[in-house]
């Protein structure tokens, strides 16, 4: 079975479908972002933040805020080919955190194409047991739980 279908079949089942974690944070409205988690068998594709950025090194769901006026998966396909240069079929979503200034949608998605390098580091497919050993954002870690959680089923 793979992920989008076990968080449909738990969603089915009475569960709460898939993770949604959220950090406390101020009355200040959390901006909205999206991240592809795009798995390739037993590895996910990941990308690391350039040094002058905000969580600068640290490695992420790719993805970015989404504009007035767009839902999530447009957004995300929107993103995807500005920063790698690709097209993007977006599925089910996984998980959501956030670190009271952003609120990050994870979702499920296959890369049409190979990726090409423009805004990030470095990018790379990073095998599901090894993704704690990465550092990441606080946004990022549910999507990181879910998916380990639903890897050990």
């Amino acid at each position: 079975m793979n992920m989008s279908s076990q968080c449909a079949e738990n969603l089915a089942q009475g569960g709460a479908g898939c993770m949604h974690m959220r950090a406390e944070s101020s009355s200040k409205p959390l901006k909205r972002v999206v991240g592809a988690v795009v798995l390739r068998g037993d590895e996910v594709f990941m990308a690391k933040r350039q040094s002058s950025k905000d969580y600068g090194g640290m490695w992420e769901f790719p993805g970015g805020k989404v504009e007035e006026g767009e839902d999530d998966q447009t957004a995300l396909k929107r993103e995807m080919q500005e920063e790698f240069s690709v097209d993007l079929r977006v599925g089910d979503f996984l998980a959501s955190g956030d670190d009271g200034r952003i609120e990050l949608f994870c979702y499920l998605a296959e890369m049409l194409g190979d990726p090409v390098l423009s805004e990030h580091e470095e990018c790379r497919w990073v095998g599901l047991a090894d993704l704690q050993d990465l550092e990441v954002p606080p946004a990022d870690k549910p999507a990181i739980s879910r998916l380990q959680k639903m890897q050990r089923r």
